[in-house]
């Protein structure tokens, strides 16, 4: 489709909103498409568009033919997606089953307005400031989209999570254990001050978490041993980050 002089070699939509990649500039250019390094957000409900840079950067050239296939194919798609687009519900995230069944286990039905603007922009790989008041769905939110993204590997630390206290920790750690309940192999640990940091070194060794949960003098401990790797982090969260400078 095309939008603001661009053509866009894919569409999709995520709660509600449509989101397009790739395509170029130039449409009198044809003989060297290459994708863009951005991504554009149609909210349907403000009648709006807005451009968000990808960290993801993509370039490929492709025939003339290629691009009349794409650019027809996509104009009927862009079309016809409008049928779901002021879906709202946690089933247009396109989220796992095992997700969906523990929102069907606790009667969660639609995403708080955070989670609405949040989830798909993180689950599109883009790095995200979350600001809202306590209770909006913050922290649900980027658990959702870490486990979502989570490729569970033995040995590996994939996810971080920095937050301010032991209490903290621990919360954030209960709803993980209670959205990850049906993905048994995903192993989540929290490492604080509370705990014996031979312990948390002992755990990384033979039982490495996929998930770890942690105030920053641990983790800072943890990953100048050598015991936590970082090489493998893909997500990293840090919880009341302003709070935390501000310390």
């Amino acid at each position: 489709a095309i939008c603001n002089n661009r053509i866009w070699a894919s569409v999709e939509v995520s709660c509600g909103k449509l989101f397009v990649t790739g395509g170029y500039a130039n449409i009198a250019d044809y003989t060297a498409i290459k994708t863009l390094e951005s991504m554009e957000m149609y909210d349907p409900e403000t009648d709006t568009w807005q451009e968000i840079s990808s960290k993801r950067s993509v370039s490929k050239s492709i025939s003339l033919l290629h691009f009349i296939l794409h650019y027809m194919a996509h104009l009927i798609f862009f079309q016809a997606i409008f049928v779901s687009s002021h879906s709202s519900g946690f089933p247009c995230f396109l989220l796992m089953d095992e997700i969906l069944r523990v929102f069907s286990d606790c009667g969660y039905v639609n995403p708080s307005k955070v989670q609405h603007e949040f989830i798909p922009r993180a689950m599109h790989g883009f790095d995200l400031n979350c600001q809202a008041k306590s209770g909006s769905g913050k922290t649900t939110s980027y658990v959702i989209a870490t486990l979502q993204q989570l490729d569970p590997i033995e040995g590996d630390v994939s996810t971080l999570i920095m937050c301010r206290t032991q209490e903290l920790a621990s919360k954030i750690s209960e709803e993980y254990a209670k959205l990850a309940k049906y993905l048994a192999e995903i192993n989540i640990a929290v490492f604080c001050g509370d705990t014996r940091a031979k312990k948390n070194r002992g755990l990384l060794k033979n039982n490495c978490p996929h998930i770890v949960i942690g105030t920053p003098g641990r983790i800072l401990a943890l990953g100048k041993s050598g015991a936590l790797k970082l090489n493998k982090i893909k997500h990293f969260v840090v919880d009341e980050c302003d709070r935390i400078l501000a310390d």
